[in-house]
């Protein structure tokens, strides 16, 4: 296990998309800040201060679209290039190929796509102060939930590539569903039942609990199960997936 996940980390900064996410992590700051840099009249009101950017900066839909790049190019290939016959070739079993880039891809996309609220925050708490006191114990909470709640939403993206195993179709569906819930989110609570009432619960769409400033041991719950539902059943649902998969 440690051997694969090893192999995946020197195979990611050896890859073209690792600078490439990073510099999408600056661009959609960039969009953000757009705003701030022109000082014009209609500056959205969350750039004021650092506190109020850090808490809206969470709620930006742009930075979904990493996890979605980054598996169609970097796991897209593993199947395209025959990687993943050469690890099992190599003695490595299904279960710890899945488990490892599990592992791997989910924590990586989450912490990428923590970099475009965090360099927003940091350039404008720069540029125009926190605005009021600093709570450290909550602004460390809100990001360890949310990197949670974006490896959670990660973890989809991965089944997906593992049922497509195919860079174009992969980025096709994921874009797809991506898109789909990011601007019928609203409409699927309100008018879709069961359908509908996944997606109010599901992680992508907790965010407002975990900025919560009185946060409770009640929302700690509500904010953790779907992450752990999710994770679950992603993971056990890829394993079983690719244990029945005809490589050759």
């Amino acid at each position: 296990m440690i051997n694969l996940l090893r192999i995946e980390i020197n195979t990611f900064l050896r890859h073209w998309i690792f600078p490439a996410l990073i510099f999408m992590s600056f661009l959609f700051s960039y969009m953000m800040l757009d705003k701030l840099f022109s000082k014009g009249l209609d500056m959205e009101s969350f750039l004021n201060s650092g506190k109020e950017t850090f808490e809206n900066s969470f709620n930006t839909d742009v930075t979904i679209f990493v996890p979605v790049i980054f598996a169609g190019f970097f796991l897209g290939p593993d199947f395209t290039n025959r990687t993943l016959q050469q690890k099992i070739a190599s003695g490595h079993s299904r279960v710890n190929i899945v488990v490892s880039k599990t592992l791997f891809f989910i924590s990586t996309s989450a912490f990428i796509m923590l970099l475009s609220p965090i360099i927003t925050t940091g350039i404008v708490t720069y540029m125009n102060g926190w605005g009021e006191h600093f709570e450290i114990s909550y602004y460390l909470r809100v990001l360890v939930l949310a990197f949670l709640s974006n490896s959670a939403s990660s973890s989809f993206l991965l089944l997906i590539s593992f049922l497509c195993r195919d860079t174009s179709k992969i980025l096709l569906i994921s874009t797809t569903l991506t898109l789909f819930f990011v601007e019928l989110g609203d409409l699927l609570i309100s008018d879709f039942g069961l359908l509908g009432l996944i997606y109010k619960y599901s992680s992508a769409n907790q965010i407002s609990i975990f900025l919560k400033h009185n946060f409770s041991h009640l929302n700690l719950l509500q904010v953790m199960l779907p992450i752990l539902c999710i994770w679950i059943f992603c993971l056990l649902t890829t394993i079983l997936f690719f244990e029945q998969l005809d490589l050759n």
